[in-house]
């Protein structure tokens, strides 16, 4: 009973580790992602900005 005890700790802490690197790396992409959509938003504002003036 000792072993399997121990299995499922292992298996338990296993999930959580794996499982918080999944949701940290998907917090980093997307924290990419926005920051790129920001510079993009960025870059069509000020075309629109000279357009407009021409």
């Amino acid at each position: 009973m000792g072993i399997l005890k121990n299995v499922f700790a292992f298996m338990a802490v296993s999930t959580l580790i794996v499982g918080g690197v999944l949701i940290g790396g998907t917090i980093v992409a997307a924290k990419g992602i926005d920051k790129a959509g920001d510079e993009l938003q960025k870059k069509r504002f000020i075309k629109n900005i000279f357009k407009r003036r021409c």
